[in-house]
């Protein structure tokens, strides 16, 4: 786990995902997680929860968990060590992680395109529940949400 002082780490992760340029020591002041695999100095993959209320930037919109509850923000694997199950391990290690802070419920989102990251939910357990989409034409805005179960 690296906290908002790992200004190194931060640097690494937010190089990797650029929608995290500039926000990372932010959200784990907020009170997130970040869990991240290192290959000596090199981070090697990462995945950032949250709690309480969360942003979903993908579909411009937040939403507020209970206690209990928790919101994968992120999950990246370096390009350089996809194939390894380096993912899988990420997921693993943030589940026994949660589970010591008393989460019972972990959710996340992808798009649906999204293979590899679908691939990835699917093997370490996670069940899709719900098809959103979010269509903006100039003004207009409009969703819709499908529960898959």
């Amino acid at each position: 786990m690296i906290g908002p002082d790992d200004t190194a780490l931060i640097s690494q992760v937010e190089e990797l995902e650029e929608w995290l340029q500039g926000g990372v020591a932010a959200k784990l002041d907020d009170g997130g997680v970040c869990l991240v695999a290192l290959d000596g100095e090199t981070v090697a993959g990462f995945n950032i929860v949250a709690f309480g209320r969360v942003e979903m930037p993908l579909v411009k919109t937040h939403r507020d968990f209970g206690k209990g509850n928790a919101w994968s923000e992120q999950i990246t694997v370096n390009n350089r060590y996809r194939g390894k199950g380096l993912g899988a391990e990420l997921r693993y290690r943030i589940f026994a992680e949660l589970k010591e802070r008393g989460v019972r419920r972990f959710y996340g989102g992808t798009l649906s395109d999204n293979e590899p990251n679908l691939k990835l939910t699917r093997k370490v357990g996670f069940t899709e529940i719900a098809d959103i989409r979010y269509c903006k034409r100039f003004t207009t805005k409009s969703w819709s949400c499908t529960r898959v179960r």
